[in-house]
């Protein structure tokens, strides 16, 4: 946190959350037009979940999205 905004966080959805349930994901806070082309590119990385679908975006982590990919969605986090 910075400033008391969040600009990342962490979860793995219970049994309610069907398209979710029991995957841990990371959401973070991305420009829109950023996070539209990792969506289209990984099947793994989704609008935010319980978040701001256009700022934010969500990455499983036992899916599609490479490691590298990861790090760089957080180096570019937005801190506003």
């Amino acid at each position: 946190m910075r400033r008391g905004r969040q600009f990342a966080s962490g979860c793995t959805p219970g049994p309610e959350h069907r398209e979710h349930a029991g995957r841990t994901m990371v959401i973070l806070k991305c420009e829109p037009r950023p996070a539209e082309l990792y969506r289209a590119e990984f099947p793994d990385a989704a609008p935010g979940f319980y978040a701001d679908k256009r700022n934010r975006n969500t990455a499983y982590l036992d899916g599609s999205v490479p490691g590298k990919v990861l790090r760089e969605m957080c180096d570019r986090l937005i801190l506003w």
